[in-house]
């Protein structure tokens, strides 16, 4: 966490002779967090992203006259999103509202901003609040998110700005959040900027109001129930092939009724559902096709409740599958090989089970996995988190009459799982 006033407490070199830049206020029209600063050899004049929050440990400096930017090596994707503040510097900004807010004269305020355009991005930035109502009780906590994302912010936050982007545009120039930032100076006894660091582990119910998969009653047990979390720009083709947008839309519709298909045949009492977005394609009547086209956080409020009472929740890293997998009883990424190493990021809420249940509940399999053994992976998968529900179900048993008699209703899913094969119109096993 930094402290932005009366100055922030930075430190910049100019880029150009080395000599150490002086601060002398601060900014925020946005997503990037700026110190204002000049150099007293040269006389040019830098916006210094401040070194906080994501990418915090770069140095990064926007000479104001050129809008060169001036860098150390953060990430291609954060200095992609300085480039995009800076190209829209003239543009109108979005509108943004002040929710509850109230006179901040002489109070100790925190900001917590969540803008970014990557979608789990919002969450780690938002993931802190709790934290922080704990850690400083008394202070005014404010919290700057999109309007898609404004029912995801927790009860702990005393005052939000809602702004009126969508998540593509989350990195643009906002000059009414800068302003709305320097008239909060202008009254505040104290203004600090929050870093990301959440703690050890994030209750989500905190912020979607849903209560994740519980066991212990028959109804945890079965029937199965499966969602697949899709998105039409990062889809899940067959080994991970390359292939053009459309066809790779195609493709992964045809994937995964592939799954449910053998799934099905398998369990005919299986509950299946498609969430995310796009309309691409049909699903039987037996699938329910949940996709929306345009972001509505009432449906989305819909997908968490379905996967809340769900199984398993698949899907391609990628597509937003952070919520889905924090509400469903376990979860299975398909990543990309280039995303492997954040595929488990934001996965706080994990922490909450014992590190051996964690690697039960939730599984990775590459993208290049054969259609076959990803369709026996998911199938043997729904069994086993069924086994576990229905085994805290009969421990919750007291007659052993009734325990037996349990158990034999549900042989199928005590047996387990075991392998399959899918093939194609040819009779190929794929």
């Amino acid at each position: 966490m930094m402290d932005l006033l009366p100055l922030p407490h930075d430190r910049f070199a100019c880029p150009h002779d080395g000599v150490a830049l002086d601060i002398e206020g601060w900014l925020l029209p946005g997503m990037i967090p700026f110190a204002r600063t000049h150099c007293g050899q040269c006389r040019r004049r830098y916006l210094a992203h401040l070194h906080v929050g994501f990418c915090g440990h770069s140095t990064l400096v926007v000479e104001e006259s050129t809008g060169q930017i001036h860098d150390n090596g953060p990430h291609d994707w954060y200095r992609g999103n300085v480039v995009s503040c800076m190209a829209t510097r003239q543009q109108p900004s979005a509108p943004v509202t002040a929710v509850d807010a109230v006179d901040t004269t002489g109070k100790d305020v925190i900001l917590v901003n969540t803008l970014d355009p990557t979608y789990g991005h919002n969450l780690g930035r938002i993931y802190v609040i709790p934290g922080l109502r704990r850690q400083y009780p008394d202070a005014h906590i404010v919290a700057i998110v999109g309007r898609f994302f404004a029912w995801m912010t927790p009860d702990d936050v005393d005052e939000s700005w809602i702004v009126e982007t969508s998540l593509r545009h989350c990195a643009d120039w906002n000059d009414n959040i800068a302003t709305l930032t320097a008239q909060l100076c202008g009254r505040a006894k104290r203004v600090r900027y929050s870093n990301l660091h959440a703690g050890p582990t994030i209750d989500i119910s905190q912020f979607t109001r849903i209560k994740p998969f519980t066991t212990g009653g028959v109804e945890q047990v079965g029937p199965a129930r499966i969602g697949f979390h899709l998105r039409e720009d990062r889809n899940w083709t067959y080994r991970g092939l390359p292939k053009p947008q459309s066809q790779a839309i195609a493709e992964q519709l045809q994937l995964v009724m592939a799954v449910f298909d053998t799934l099905h045949k398998e369990d005919p009492e299986i509950e299946c559902a498609v969430t995310g977005y796009g309309r691409s394609g049909a699903f039987p009547d037996w699938v329910k096709d949940l996709r929306i086209v345009e972001q509505d956080s009432a449906a989305e409020r819909r997908w968490m409740e379905f996967y809340a009472r769900s199984h398993l929740a698949v899907g391609i890293h990628g597509s937003h599958m952070v919520l889905p997998c924090a509400h469903a009883m376990g979860a299975i990424q398909i990543p990309l090989t280039d995303y492997w190493s954040t595929s488990l990021d934001l996965w706080e809420w994990v922490n909450r089970y014992s590190a051996q249940e964690a690697l039960v509940r939730y599984l990775r399999v590459p993208v290049s996995t054969s259609l076959s053994e990803t369709v026996s992976i998911i199938f043997t998968q729904l069994l086993k988190l069924q086994q576990m529900a229905g085994f805290d179900y009969l421990s919750r048993i007291a007659d052993a009459a009734d325990r037996e008699r349990f158990t034999l209703q549900h042989h199928r899913i005590f047996k387990g799982g075991y392998p399959l094969q899918y093939r194609d119109h040819l009779g190929r096993v794929l």
